[in-house]
């Protein structure tokens, strides 16, 4: 496991398996992911919650995005995920 600890956040060993290895070859993986990432929304315990109760033989498509909110007191950074089955 890596030093991002993503068996912390992915708690669905099938998720796990299946994306770690696509997880850590991204940019700046640590920075979003991390334990001590920026301010990003949601907390990072709750970053892939969805996956972590359903299957994934049950999901067909996954697709992960990123987009910003601008708050007064700077920009906050939240991952969005679309399940379809």
């Amino acid at each position: 496991m890596s030093s991002l600890k993503l068996d912390e956040i992915i708690t669905n060993k099938e998720w796990l398996q299946a994306l770690e290895s696509v997880i850590l070859e991204q940019k700046d993986v640590e920075r979003y992911l991390g334990v001590n990432r920026e301010k990003t929304f949601p907390k990072r315990e709750q970053t892939f919650a969805a996956l972590n109760k359903i299957n994934p033989a049950d999901i067909k498509v996954l697709i992960f995005g990123q987009g910003m909110f601008f708050f007064l007191n700077g920009v906050f950074h939240f991952c969005e995920v679309y399940l379809l089955v």
